[in-house]
């Protein structure tokens, strides 16, 4: 039942009185009136100018909970994905805008403020969709954080701290993980080959002009290999693109154990030909170094294409558990060490006889050691990633005002002083500033000119039919 108090009345008037300069305008007035009755709106129902089809003459905002959800989407079927909880319950309540076509100036045409469900309490709509938003400062101090390798979680609790409470920190901590994906997906999507003069990619296409094969590898997977190529892991397994063509990462271990990405493939089909192109395009890219032993998940189209571009590497499977047959004599030198630089049973059973606790410096490879690096450049990071001006103003602007606010909430006269200075600053510089897509960390790289006109989406591939492994 509709509220029909002096003051109710009082309040739609003063709504429906309202004139804004824009449709944006309307939309941030009804936003932050659904954010103190404890609602979410969103965008709906929209009119064209009939003379000029790009301007808009009427806009409808709606409550979250406006409509129902689709049949089609009711029925489970054999859906894999729990279904999300109804949220749609048909509410009525709204507020449309309309353009002036002389003045260009948006009046209220209709509002309706019944909601026929339940209202969040003012501590938890700030929840809500519409509601929640990280702005320009919260993003800079996000990247920032991600830079210095601080967890989602831990970046949520910071904010919490710095602005006192959740409710006022504007956002979840889903939110971080959304905008930390995108803001990497950008990043590594538009990563530009002048920034890392050794960034290396190549592509193949078919007949009709359909991506087949794809390989690419950066400054720092050469310098991995170049310390750490002596053993190479890859396999095909992986099948989570849209298209289901096999993911190829090529992989291996460093002195800590742990994993360095030598280059990335992705091939149509797992044929021996695909396979002998991702290889050889491997090998020119890592100026012909072969590795010395090569794992993979025991593919035969693999193995062929080992044999043929790489005939002098050792060939394992992953998972087999290699065993040496134990010598009790030595019948001559197999030349082992000299060969291919690692020490051989002989040596070992030799040391055993002559009792020697510690292996000799000459047995031991320089990637086996501590200064497996030392051969590489001290800065093995190239300039990719540089950071962008913008945040060096920043962090210069927010180091000044931090210690500034920190003398200034001492002094009881200061406080408002500094307090009105900074209001009236922020206004007069948020007038000036360009509404323009602003980057918070690295510099946003350009992309790679390549013709892609020439290249056609890939086909999706059927599977072999063999199960996944575990």
């Amino acid at each position: 039942m509709a509220d029909l108090s002096e003051e109710a009345l009082s309040e739609y008037y003063e709504i429906v009185s309202n004139m804004f300069g824009s449709e944006d305008e309307g939309f941030q007035f009804y936003n932050n009136y659904a954010l103190e009755k404890g609602s979410s709106v969103r965008k709906s129902y929209v009119e064209w100018d009939n003379d000029n089809r790009d301007l808009l003459n009427l806009r409808k905002f709606v409550c979250s909970r406006e409509g129902f959800r689709e049949s089609k989407y009711m029925k489970n079927g054999n859906r894999k994905r729990k279904a999300r909880n109804i949220s749609r319950v048909g509410c009525r309540a709204r507020l449309v805008v309309a353009q002036v076509k002389e003045t260009g100036w948006w009046y209220v045409k209709d509002f309706i403020d019944e909601h026929n469900h339940p209202l969040a309490t003012q501590e938890l709509a700030c929840m809500l969709r519409s509601h929640r938003r990280i702005c320009e400062e919260q993003k800079v101090s996000i990247v920032e954080m991600e830079i210095s390798r601080i967890l989602k979680h831990q970046i949520m609790d910071i904010l919490e701290m710095r602005y006192g409470g959740f409710d006022i920190v504007g956002c979840t901590d889903r939110d971080i993980y959304n905008f930390s994906y995108s803001y990497k997906r950008e990043t590594i999507a538009a990563a530009r080959q002048d920034k890392d003069p050794e960034f290396f990619f190549t592509y193949l296409v078919d007949a009709d002009g359909h991506l087949n094969g794809l390989f690419w590898s950066d400054s720092q997977s050469l310098l991995d290999y170049e310390a750490f190529g002596d053993v190479v892991i890859f396999d095909s397994r992986c099948r989570t693109n849209r298209y289901n063509m096999p993911f190829v990462p090529f992989v291996g271990l460093n002195h800590y154990r742990s994993t360095v990405i030598f280059g990335c493939g992705i091939i149509s089909h797992e044929t021996s030909e695909a396979y002998e192109w991702m290889l050889q395009t491997f090998s020119a890219d890592m100026a012909q170094k072969h590795p010395i032993s090569v794992i993979t998940d025991g593919d035969l189209a693999m193995q062929r294409a080992i044999r043929v571009v790489w005939p002098n590497s050792n060939h394992r499977l992953c998972g087999c558990e290699f065993k040496e047959d134990c010598l009790y004599g030595i019948s001559g030198s197999c030349r082992k060490l000299e060969c291919i630089g690692t020490p051989c049973s002989h040596i070992f059973y030799v040391l055993r006889i002559l009792e020697v606790d510690e292996l000799l410096k000459c047995c031991i490879p320089d990637r086996w050691t501590m200064s497996a690096k030392s051969a590489s450049p001290p800065t093995r990071k190239n300039n990719m990633y540089d950071y962008s001006t913008s945040l060096g103003r920043y962090r210069e602007l927010r180091n000044l005002s931090h210690a500034t606010s920190s003398r200034a909430s001492q002094c009881i006269e200061s406080f408002p002083c500094f307090k009105r200075v900074l209001q009236e600053e922020a206004s007069s510089t948020l007038s000036n500033v360009r509404n323009e897509r602003m980057r918070y960390g690295p510099v946003l790289p350009q992309m790679v000119q390549v013709d892609s006109a020439k290249v056609l989406d890939p086909l999706h591939v059927k599977g072999q039919g063999a199960l996944r492994k575990d």
